[in-house]
């Protein structure tokens, strides 16, 4: 029964986080309605809503200057009723509304004003570039076939790794980024279904701001349309996917749109009318020039690779026709002489503007004659009498067939009359590769089955060894065939009677020329007439150079120019030494990062590091509560907030926490129970100040009658202690100083429970240390990654410089009549 009556105290999560299927039955207090404090609990940021009153929504919320409003950020149940069923977690301010008559909120205005590192106007997000390293590290957590998005957050920086893989940044080699697209868009892999749930994502938001909440580091609630789900779109149409050769995989990935076109349709309607009518993209880092091309760029390889998308998606003309027309708004004001749009584009000047609109409404109007042509073939398809027409095709594919089989001869032994020749055979596998003699004189044509279902072949229908044989001899077959014609047609011309004038003859007299068939289908080819070798006189030139080291003794050899002496100093090389210059600048400068990289691995052991994108992939609820410390805990980082260490360093939450700065506040010191020889006289309250602290004799006589709030007693040092910290805590609204966490988990149940800021000092100290190996491991097979791609550069470059060298040398060398070598 006890136990019952704690727990009616105690908030219930499943109420605050969105409903409690117990409902009035719920063993645990419900406060507000359901779902008040999910946003923060659950997913927001961390301004803890219940029992408070919801957040005021827009740039300029209310006030009211009357001594008995509720400030800005306080608690409304504290402020109400003098008590918070929360306690130490509460995430606002503890101010009771008997007690703020005649306080000056001068104060609590600085206060909030003041400079912390942990609260600072939100910023929007900018797409990181990160190494092929990074991205292949994050992808082993993300691609795991369990893996989910739990925050939007998460989402973002899948986002970030797909940008950086299509970005121009020196990190990323076209190997990398192909590499990246093949894993990710892996045909029934886990890549394509992350992709996936982004453009399925309904969170999408044209807030430039992560969170509208009052924490910077917290979790944001919605994905950023201009930083998360148009970049997204951008890697659809990025040359390192619209130019991949991974044509299936590039296929796959546009699946995705064709799969659920309608959402994707109505995210795309939806955010671009609110950036439109705002007349703002919201960020600096995206322009309406980007955001247009790359719509019109993924929109266009879209129906143009899936020709059917017109047709089956009833969505994609009227999305077209928005298109059109918020260019049409866009670009009207965009080149007017005072342009309203917010846009980096309106600050060039106007011929800039002019010519960066001409291009982007190419583009557009080629998408929309594509539309228009799919329109008009959807509507003719329509028209057409399918009866008809499907009989006629039916009736032309089995005419087909009677015809293939009435003159159907098999290959080789197969055949009625047997082989063609002497590399005519039923099995490939006996088949040569390289022409004999008899088969290009041959005057049978050779056997070429029919790659179509129901064709007469020797083996069995829908079997793999039938595939292989169709194609082996229709690829053998496109590669000897222009060679068999131009045999034949000279063997013809031979084979004529004596006398009779062919065109071989007459070419053989005009001293060669174009040998051209009369049909105009059989290839052209040259021949020659009288070649013969004449002999050359010897003469003593002076192209010489010279093999061998700098020292020659012979007057002759000792003119020879040396090899590398004239790969230095002639003109035809100057391009190829260049080349070997740049490959050279390249190697150095690989050789420099390796040396910094090397330095960063030696010193990864004395350094911490940082674990805030750790913590939001692989520990998100951990993050999301450390970031959202309890009131008086926020409130002391606030207080000191600019204060430096003696490095320099401002302390964040995550140093507040991990140095244990919230429990030394709390914690009692050692000799607390060493006596006090003179107890010390507190002077007596008065007004709204605080109450009279009775002598020690009263103290001791008649603590039993001592009003409710009064000051203990101080007899030892531990109770002056006491009354300190209890002044100080009764200054921010808590009545008593917070209990001091203490307790020694195993780090498996330090990561089932994200309450990060009731751990003791040891049990934070073990969960450190586990997160910043984790780290540490993560960051060092990065490293070991990143060193391993400027191993593979610094040999690229050290090939291609030896090979721009032997390039040059070859130019030399070819153009000398004597080579010679010296060895003394």
């Amino acid at each position: 029964m006890s136990n019952s009556m704690d727990n009616r105290k105690t908030p219930c999560r499943f109420h605050q986080s969105g409903g409690c299927r117990y409902g009035e039955s719920c063993r645990f207090l419900h406060i507000g309605p359901p779902g008040a404090a999910g946003f923060a609990r659950g997913r927001g940021r961390g301004a803890f809503s219940s029992p408070h009153t919801p957040r005021t929504v827009g740039p300029n919320p209310p006030s009211d200057s009357s001594p008995t409003s509720r400030p800005h950020n306080a608690c409304q149940a504290f402020w109400d009723t003098g008590e918070c069923p929360w306690g130490f977690e509460c995430r606002r301010k503890h101010i009771s509304s008997s007690t703020t008559e005649g306080t000056d909120h001068a104060t609590d205005a600085s206060r909030s004003t003041h400079a912390s590192p942990n609260s600072s106007t939100a910023q929007p997000h900018v797409n990181q570039i990160v190494s092929p390293a990074e991205v292949h590290n994050f992808l082993g957590t993300c691609l795991h076939p369990n893996f989910q998005f739990s925050r939007p957050a998460v989402m973002q920086r899948f986002v970030d790794a797909v940008v950086s893989a299509s970005s121009t940044s020196a990190k990323w080699t076209l190997a990398d980024t192909q590499t990246f697209l093949h894993t990710v868009t892996e045909p029934g892999g886990s890549g394509l279904l992350r992709i996936g749930e982004i453009l399925r994502y309904e969170q999408v938001s044209t807030d430039s701001r992560p969170s509208s909440l009052h924490f910077r580091q917290a979790i944001p609630q919605t994905l950023s349309f201009q930083s998360g789900y148009l970049p997204l779109l951008a890697y659809f149409a990025s040359d390192s996917v619209i130019r991949s050769t991974y044509h299936h995989h590039v296929n796959a990935l546009y699946g995705l749109l064709d799969v659920d076109f309608a959402r994707a349709a109505s995210t795309l309607t939806r955010c671009m009318d609110d950036l439109i009518i705002s007349k703002s993209f919201k960020t600096t880092h995206l322009s309406g020039s980007s955001a247009f091309k790359t719509l019109t760029s993924v929109l266009y390889e879209y129906c143009t690779r899936f020709k059917t998308a017109v047709s089956r998606h009833p969505e994609f003309s009227p999305l077209i026709k928005k298109l059109g027309g918020w260019f049409k708004v866009w670009s009207e004001d965009i080149q007017s002489a005072n342009p309203t749009f917010n846009d980096t584009l309106a600050t060039v000047d106007i011929r800039n503007r002019e010519f960066t609109i001409k291009q982007l409404r190419r583009s557009l109007e080629t998408l929309e004659d594509v539309v228009n042509r799919a329109e008009r073939a959807t509507r003719r398809v329509a028209e057409r009498p399918k009866e008809l027409h499907s009989r006629n095709m039916v009736e032309a594919q089995l005419a087909s067939l009677i015809n293939l089989s009435l003159s159907y001869e098999g290959p080789g032994e197969l055949r009625e009359d047997g082989p063609r020749h002497d590399n005519d055979f039923e099995s490939i596998a006996d088949i040569r590769i390289a022409p004999t003699h008899d088969e290009l004189c041959s005057p049978l044509a050779p056997f070429l089955p029919a790659n179509f279902p129901g064709a007469p072949h020797h083996l069995p229908p829908q079997s793999m060894e039938r595939l292989l044989d169709i194609q082996f001899r229709l690829l053998r077959e496109e590669l000897l065939a222009p060679i068999r014609s131009s045999i034949t047609q000279v063997l013809d011309d031979l084979r004529q009677p004596p006398g009779t004038v062919t065109r071989l003859q007459d070419l053989l007299s005009r001293g060669g020329g174009l040998y051209k068939s009369l049909d105009g289908h059989s290839p052209t080819f040259t021949v020659y007439a009288e070649v013969r070798a004449e002999k050359l006189e010897y003469e003593i030139t002076r192209k010489v150079v010279r093999l061998g080291n700098y020292h020659a003794t012979d007057q002759f050899v000792a003119d020879a120019c040396l090899l590398d002496t004239l790969v230095k100093s002639e003109e035809s090389t100057r391009t190829d030494r260049n080349a070997a210059y740049r490959h050279l600048g390249t190697m150095r400068e690989v050789q420099e990062a390796m040396s910094k990289l090397m330095e960063k691995i030696i010193n990864a052991d004395t350094t911490q590091p940082s674990l805030d994108d750790y913590l939001i992939l692989h520990h998100p609820d951990h993050f999301e509560e450390l970031q959202n410390p309890p009131y008086w805990i926020q409130h002391t980082l606030e207080e000191f907030a600019g204060f430096q260490d003696a490095d320099g360093h401002v302390d964040t939450h995550m140093d507040y926490w991990s140095k244990g700065k919230d429990l030394k506040l709390i914690t009692p010191p050692v000799d607390g129970a060493r006596p006090i020889v003179q107890p010390v006289q507190h002077p007596r309250q008065t007004g709204g100040g605080y109450r009279a602290i009775l002598s020690r004799t009263s103290e001791v006589e008649g603590s039993a009658h001592s009003p409710p709030g009064a000051d203990p007693p101080i007899r030892t040092v531990g109770d002056a202690w006491l009354l300190d910290k209890l002044r100080y805590f009764r200054k921010i609204g808590i009545t008593e100083v917070p209990t001091l966490p203490k307790g020694q988990r195993d780090i498996q149940a330090l990561l089932e429970d994200p309450k990060v800021w009731r751990m003791s000092w040891e049990e934070r100290q073990t969960i450190c240390a586990y997160w910043t190996n984790e780290v540490r491991a993560e960051l060092q097979t990065v490293q070991m990654a990143d060193f391993d791609g400027l191993k593979r550069k610094l040999e690229d470059a050290q090939k291609l410089r030896e090979e721009s060298l032997n390039a040059a040398k070859h130019a030399v060398l070819s153009r000398a009549q004597i080579i010679g070598c010296t060895t003394t």
